[in-house]
């Protein structure tokens, strides 16, 4: 019932799907830059569909070999990880997000030439527009921080470093998409943008970015060109139009409210405290570590068990600023390991292997560097809102042309994991809130206050089975104790 030219054009538009999907997910960082919990269930959906589709399209575009296996590997130990986890309150949304950004790996992966472009634009315009909404809510809101689109209002949670990490992403684009003065002077705007975050972190990072960025140019650049004047032309239009925009963000801002002083904050003038508090995250993840080094706490489990190897009072930390020492002690030193293997091998397609993939690929690796450089000291990479431009680029620089698609029975075992994927999520989704357990704790809290303290503790009972190393389990016995009049009993579990 069709002509052959509208069977073509139908299956031209069935293979760019995929791609156009892909193109929009990135959208998710304008919803609380990603960091709303349901924009990872949304992620799990959107994937597990994708996942879903590509099994049935021919495709000889792909992974290679290695990296889809330490991707699997990486995905699996995360699972294991859980499965074995005593605070299995928190984490499955670190799982879903992790399985779905390895599915991610192989769906960008086989995406074409003009398909990888469109996906970049894409990624540059959320980027753009960002930081555009940011600006707004930087000049006519009272928080003393740039943070794009990365924030809650209603929750008055603000996410400062991870934009800035989003920041150290994109900027490299802008040399593939644009013209070179165009490109400069929108770096130059963006680099302000990150100033005024005041992640010290990504700054850092950036200016390694630019180290690393100068010295590829002037290896690379032509020689008939006068190297020295080019390049300090080109940095003096970058520096220009990164004071400005600092200068001129905070003019305006400094009408209606105070403004910190970039420079204050970036040397440590206002305090020293977030130094002296990130060594003791690092020395608590390191006995994490050393306690379960095979398979950690369970994914998100830091928050729940730092608090044992704390030797100072503290505010309680999700996270204890470090990638690596995160990985480790929540999920063991294989998945560390893994992890490790998987992006130098990302980072060693981008940087060694630009013969077949053009300058391009270069650009976006410098950017997945700059995000992992300020992961050292911060854990960005590991935010849906920063995970999902991560490895959409990431697999972009790795997917190469094969001799054949993937085995059926490979399909068939990505297309299970697709069905999983969206089942979890959806139920995910539909759930009242996001702590795992909490139906049981909160019936406990009712019944305690009804007197009914035998029903009281099954349902303490369940939610510690579940979750034995959660403080708030631990909190609701102690009251059940105290209740009780058991008052040894109710002191050791309120410590």
């Amino acid at each position: 019932f069709m002509s052959k030219g509208n069977m073509r054009t139908m299956e031209t538009l069935t293979k760019r799907v995929p791609a156009m999907i892909l193109g929009l997910l990135p959208f998710l960082l304008l919803w609380n830059g990603g960091m709303d919990p349901r924009a990872v269930w949304v992620l799990g959906i959107v994937t597990g569909i994708l996942t879903l589709w590509e099994c049935t399209q021919k495709n000889t575009r792909g992974l290679p070999q290695m990296i889809g296996i330490v991707a699997v590997l990486f995905a699996a130990w995360t699972a294991l990880s859980f499965l074995t986890s005593s605070t299995q309150t928190w984490g499955f949304d670190e799982l879903v997000r992790d399985i779905s950004c390895m599915l991610l790996l192989w769906l960008a992966a086989r995406r074409t030439e003009g398909e990888r472009s469109q996906i970049l634009k894409m990624i540059l315009a959320v980027v753009i527009l960002s930081a555009c909404i940011g600006m707004l809510i930087y000049l006519l809101e009272p928080g003393r921080r740039f943070v794009g689109t990365f924030l809650d209002i209603a929750a008055r949670e603000e996410w400062p470093n991870a934009f800035a990490s989003l920041l150290l992403i994109v900027w490299p684009l802008l040399f593939v998409l644009l013209p070179t003065t165009w490109a400069i002077a929108v770096s130059g705007v963006l680099g302000g943008c990150l100033a005024l975050t005041g992640s010290r972190g990504a700054l850092l990072a950036l200016v390694a970015q630019v180290s690393i960025a100068a010295w590829i140019w002037l290896r690379h650049r032509d020689k008939s060109l006068d190297g020295s004047k080019v390049f300090s032309l080109r940095m003096a239009m970058l520096c220009v139009c990164l004071l400005a925009t600092v200068l001129i963000a905070n003019g305006i801002r400094g009408v209606w409210f105070p403004v910190n002083d970039v420079t204050d904050r970036l040397t440590f003038a206002l305090t020293q405290e977030p130094v002296t508090e990130r060594m003791h995250y690092w020395n608590a993840a390191l006995h994490m570590t050393a306690e379960r080094p095979l398979l950690g706490w369970g994914p998100d489990s830091f928050g729940s068990v730092e608090q044992r190897y704390q030797t100072v009072a503290l505010e309680i930390s999700a996270h204890p600023h470090s990638v690596p020492l995160k990985i480790a002690a929540e999920r063991g030193l294989p998945a560390l390991l893994f992890f490790l293997v998987l992006i130098v091998m990302v980072l060693h397609a981008a940087f060694c292997r630009t013969h077949r993939h053009g300058t391009w690929a270069t650009l976006v690796g410098l950017g997945l560097l700059g995000v992992l450089l300020h992961d050292l000291v911060d854990t960005t990479v590991l935010m849906t809102g920063i995970a999902i431009p991560f490895w959409i680029l990431a697999c972009l620089v790795t997917g190469r042309e094969e001799t054949e698609d993937v085995s059926p029975l490979t399909k068939a075992l990505l297309a299970c994991t697709g069905v999983v994927l969206i089942v979890m999520s959806a139920s995910e989704l539909l759930r009242p809130t996001m702590l795992r357990g909490a139906t049981e704790l909160d019936a406990a809290v009712e019944l305690l206050a009804e007197g009914k303290l035998d029903e009281a503790k099954v349902q303490i009972d369940a939610f510690r089975r579940l979750s034995p190393e959660e403080p708030q389990g631990a909190s609701v016995l102690s009251q059940f104790f105290v209740q009780k009049n058991q008052q040894e009993e109710a002191i050791s579990f309120a410590k």
